[in-house]
């Protein structure tokens, strides 16, 4: 997408003519994040995918709209809410859609290549690096994460124009690293998963778990199911229903059924040797796989599931990801409309940035109604105004419920 600008008396090519006014530091990263590496100043030539997140309405009321249809005691109980309303409840003021718009416009941005996501929720445009410091009075760098592959830009502070300012929750890139294509050669990610054991119990531990897998004496050292229940106040499960397995995601970590029933035998002999999740391989990914190939990722987050909710059920969504989002072959394989989905600028998949999938399964799998993740970057790198990204009440408004594990 190209934007025209006329150059005039030697003025900095690609500078966008950003109206005066009182700005005001929108967000400021207060800390250092070791596990992001700071490197050069982005080529003001840089393309930039920019995504301006506006401010939603009524996020403080999300827990009562939650409540009026979860609780068994509201006469609407049940009557969960559509796609649709959920936008209608959480959508911005027009006030604010318009004067995001008309600043961005008055700052140079044409029109024309500004988008508005089906949400209501964010405006999007693509410009490049230099143009981007000029409106949002900062400057921008490359940085690299320590399990990451591909480079991400942004900066430590960025300013908005005070009457703007309090349209807008947060813009990427910004104090939001945002990923950037470049000509360098792609590394594979350095995914880092839980190493297998390589050193036994305690003798001491070993013999009081032996003598008694429900001991909670030993849970400072070695946590058993017992331990989880006894710290929670988790009370056994007496029923299954077909229709509620809980959905756990991984990706190439895999898990071995033998491992799983050797742990059963030793810390939850309530469960029969044999059980394990019904697999729904993505794109031909394969479980399980043999104890000397197996993660102990996979292994430990079925170890610790399936003890909790037993005799209710798991389903495992099994990745085997090669490229720079884990997530984007679940979402195919569970909503068939993602593989072809485009809105606010974005596609579902990007093959440019996601490489292509042989295989692709598009709406293969039914989703559960609970999906575990153990993927993901700690909260604690990212601003308080990203929490509307993922505001729970929308999910669980629809019936749908996504737990991160970080």
């Amino acid at each position: 997408m190209k934007i025209s600008l006329i150059v005039l008396n030697g003025l900095l090519a690609g500078a966008i003519a950003v109206p005066t006014g009182s700005q005001v530091v929108h967000e400021k990263r207060d800390t250092d994040n070791a596990r992001w590496i700071k490197r050069e100043a982005v080529d003001p030539n840089t393309k930039v995918p920019v995504r301006i997140a506006l401010k939603q309405s009524n996020l403080d009321k999300g827990m009562d709209y939650l409540l009026d249809v979860s609780h068994p005691e509201s006469s609407n109980y049940g009557n969960h809410y559509t796609a649709d309303q959920v936008v209608d409840l959480f959508a911005p003021s027009d006030e604010s859609i318009n004067s995001v718009k008309s600043w961005l416009v008055k700052s140079g941005v044409p029109a024309s290549s500004i988008t508005a996501s089906k949400s209501k929720g964010w405006l999007s445009f693509t410009t490049t690096s230099g143009q981007l410091e000029s409106l949002l009075h900062t400057s921008f760098s490359t940085y690299d994460h320590v399990d990451a592959r591909n480079v991400h830009i942004g900066t430590d502070e960025y300013s908005l124009p005070k009457e703007i300012s309090q349209h807008v929750d947060f813009i990427t890139p910004g104090v939001v690293f945002a990923p950037v294509k470049t000509s360098a050669k792609k590394e594979k990610r350095g995914h880092k998963s839980i190493r297998r054991a390589s050193k036994p119990l305690p003798a001491h531990i070993a013999q009081i778990l032996a003598a008694n897998p429900r001991a909670t004496s030993t849970c400072g050292s070695a946590i058993t199911p017992q331990c989880i229940k006894s710290m929670y106040n988790i009370t056994a499960g007496t029923s299954a229903i077909s229709s509620n397995a809980l959905g756990v995601f991984e990706v190439e970590d895999t898990y071995a059924q033998q491992d799983l029933t050797q742990f059963w035998k030793s810390f939850a002999t309530n469960i029969p040797s044999t059980t394990g999740p019904k697999v729904d391989g993505i794109d031909g990914a394969k479980a399980p796989t043999s104890p000397i190939n197996a993660g102990g990722e996979s292994d430990l987050d079925f170890e610790i599931a399936i003890p909790i909710i037993y005799p209710q059920t798991t389903v495992l969504y099994q990745s085997s990801v090669k490229n720079d989002d884990i997530f984007n072959t679940f979402l195919d394989a569970i909503d068939g409309s993602y593989c072809t989905f485009s809105d606010d600028g974005e596609t579902g998949d990007d093959p440019t940035v996601d490489g292509t999938t042989r295989n692709e399964q598009c709406g293969a799998f039914k989703p559960t109604n609970v999906i575990s993740f153990s993927y993901g970057t700690a909260e604690a790198d990212y601003p308080t105004y990203y929490l509307q990204v993922c505001a729970p009440c929308k999910f669980t408004c629809q019936k749908e419920f996504f737990f991160f594990f970080f």
